[in-house]
């Protein structure tokens, strides 16, 4: 079977599939797809390293792509900005990289077979490597799975779960190479970052999870790799650009459909992870509190649901903190507005009553403000804290907001009511004339101490019924409150 080499092709395009779908949808997510450009350009030194000192080419693209992400990985943390360094490096590698191969002479000949490569003249040792090459990576992101989804989340989320960011990243770059070197003969250097891209960009519209998008990507890439191959068949064409055209096809096709499928007011497929962080996380196995907490928020997105619940019990550490800002202090409050970054923490931490013993609280407010940062892909923030001795809004209401996190450390969280317990109404300004907002007293629910929530609001796009209907708790006597509120800006 292996005899014909139409059946080599078809099987080395599917391996090279299955390897870059998962991979691109991380660098689809982190935005990397310069970093992937960058990576498959430098393979044309690691060409030219191959035949001037006759050694394995998978060997040298592999050791020359890793190189690049070092190199870049290291000026990054120089001053310079990333897309500078990647643009720079990119165009450079790839010019060095035809200036070495041209140099060589038995190259001259086969300089268009690396650049878009020779998918129909795959031999069977090709096979081994290219498979072996895949089934790692795919093994790589399969093990790693948790650990690389929450990195890309949040590396302060990560870090606070035991997963070290820079590890992850470290095996996304070693995954990342052994795509670029096996791909090489599939697509070429100048189509192995579209290869990565294409199939995980189509697969978002139609992908609610991670691993659906994943699954999608990778059966987008197969059809296109299969599919231009018979193109290329047809229709004499080469066989690489074939492929990735017909990957592009299908982005715009998907693309297409998935804008149709909203306006014709089906059911909302939101994509599997805002291009940057956060995706509805809810079926990731994982043990760390961070990520699951990032899991039960993430279930906000699901058009049933208008409130999003993570249950925690404050470590000693926090507690010790949030009660040395509420001695002797009483009504304070603070708002702040920005993006989560340094400056946002110093400011937080000098304003706060007691900043010798705000470490903690202020850790958690950063944790959680860069989580929903994440979240909804914004870049500002208003953050209030307020220490309260009296019931701040006792009237059960819809916050004007599209979401809102909430917390409370010290005292009562907010109540709310589900919606077959409440008549909508009463809402509003009271009036003799509206009826009771609550039906069933018994169905009030309130958040516990310490605990996370999401509250959509009346600005959720797509929520006819208008946002959770909630209120402040009653306090008692003497009984203080702690708590915070975050709104995207």
């Amino acid at each position: 079977m292996l005899d014909d080499f139409m059946i080599r092709a078809a099987l080395a395009g599917t391996g090279v599939a299955l390897a870059a779908a998962p991979l691109g949808c991380f660098v689809v997510w982190r935005r990397m797809a310069y970093f992937g450009d960058a990576t498959a350009h430098a393979a044309m030194l690691g060409v030219a390293l191959s035949l001037v000192l006759s050694v394995s080419l998978l060997a040298s693209v592999l050791v020359v792509a890793l190189i690049m992400a070092l190199v870049v990985s290291l000026l990054s943390d120089r001053g310079y900005t990333m897309d500078t360094l990647l643009g720079v490096m990119a165009h450079a590698a790839l010019a060095f990289g035809l200036v070495a191969v041209s140099l060589v002479q038995v190259a001259r000949l086969d300089l268009m077979s690396y650049l878009i490569g020779d998918i129909l003249a795959v031999g069977r040792q090709d096979l081994i490597l290219i498979w072996g090459g895949a089934l790692l990576v795919v093994l790589i992101v399969a093990l790693r799975w948790s650990g690389l989804l929450i990195s890309t989340l949040n590396p302060d989320l990560a870090r606070a779960s035991g997963v070290d960011p820079r590890r992850e990243q470290l095996l996304l770059t070693l995954s990342l190479a052994v795509v670029v070197a096996v791909a090489l003969k599939v697509v070429g250097v100048l189509l192995i970052a579209a290869f990565l891209i294409i199939p995980a960009a189509a697969a978002r519209p139609f992908s609610r999870t991670p691993e659906g998008m994943a699954v999608l990507a990778a059966a987008v890439a197969i059809v296109s790799a299969n599919g231009g191959l018979a193109i290329a068949w047809h229709f004499d064409t080469p066989a690489g650009p074939s492929m990735v055209s017909l990957a592009a096809i299908c982005f715009v096709l998907m693309t297409l459909a998935g804008l149709v499928h909203r306006r014709l007011g089906e059911r909302h497929t939101r994509p599997a992870w805002p291009e940057r962080l956060m995706p509805p996380l809810s079926t990731v196995e994982t043990s760390g509190p961070a990520m699951t907490m990032a899991r039960e928020l993430a279930t906000i997105f699901d058009a049933d649901r208008d409130i999003a619940i993570a249950p925690r019990t404050l470590p000693a550490d926090l507690e010790a903190s949030v009660l040395a800002q509420c001695q002797g202090v009483r009504g304070w409050s603070l708002s702040l507005e920005g993006p989560p970054d340094n400056a946002f923490e110093h400011e937080l931490r000098t304003r706060l009553p007691v900043p010798a013993a705000a470490e903690a609280l202020v850790e958690d407010v950063m944790t959680l403000a860069r989580l929903m940062a994440s979240m909804l892909e914004v870049t500002e923030l208003r953050v209030r804290l307020r220490r309260l001795e009296d019931t701040m809004c006792p009237r059960f209401h819809c916050d004007n907001v599209t979401v809102r996190l909430v917390t409370s450390w010290l005292g009562p969280g907010s109540e709310w009511l589900p919606e077959q317990a409440l008549d909508r109404r009463g809402l509003g300004a009271p009036s003799p004339h509206k009826p009771e907002i609550v039906m069933d007293s018994s169905a009030v629910e309130r958040l516990g101490t310490g605990d996370v929530a999401l509250i959509k609001g009346s600005g959720w796009r797509g929520n006819g019924r208008g946002g959770l209907v909630h209120r402040s708790p009653a306090l008692d006597s003497g009984q203080r409150r702690l708590m915070m509120s975050i709104d995207p800006l």
